[in-house]
């Protein structure tokens, strides 16, 4: 990681955080705690408030513990803009989760890594490349 890096952090990356950080290869907790910025998507809120209602007690993760965990960490809050809703577009083909697609259009329109674990982001960036990763796979611990 270059120095004064920004992290845009997938959803489960940030559940994992607060519930799981032993989960996370060391080399991805590392470049979050030394990220000059760390931003977590409405679009995360957005996905965290309809799986908490759709699945209640099987999905243990409320927006309170959201914020919370955003606050711990020192994370910014990072807007849907309609530039990126634009952008789906371009990922629609690549990826077929909205949540996903939109926070891969998100990084593509900023000067911030994604920070994911997720297979199907990370061969969707292989493919396209049209927005940067941080990932690490959990054998590089």
């Amino acid at each position: 990681m270059i120095s004064g890096h920004a992290l845009l952090l997938d959803t489960h990356v940030v559940i994992w955080m607060a519930k799981a950080p032993d989960r996370l290869p060391g080399s991805l907790l590392a470049a979050i705690k030394s990220a000059e910025r760390r931003f977590v998507s409405d679009v995360t809120a957005w996905e965290i408030q309809i799986k908490h209602q759709k699945y209640g007690s099987r999905f243990n993760f409320s927006l309170d513990q959201l914020e919370r965990t955003m606050k711990t960490f020192s994370c910014t809050e990072l807007p849907i803009e309609y530039r990126d809703i634009r952008g789906l577009d371009e990922m629609r083909f690549l990826h077929p989760d909205p949540f996903d697609r939109l926070l891969m259009s998100q990084a593509a329109r900023r000067p911030v890594y994604l920070a994911t674990l997720d297979q199907n982001i990370i061969k969707t960036f292989e493919i396209g490349k049209a927005f940067s990763i941080f990932t690490r796979r959990a054998s590089e611990k």
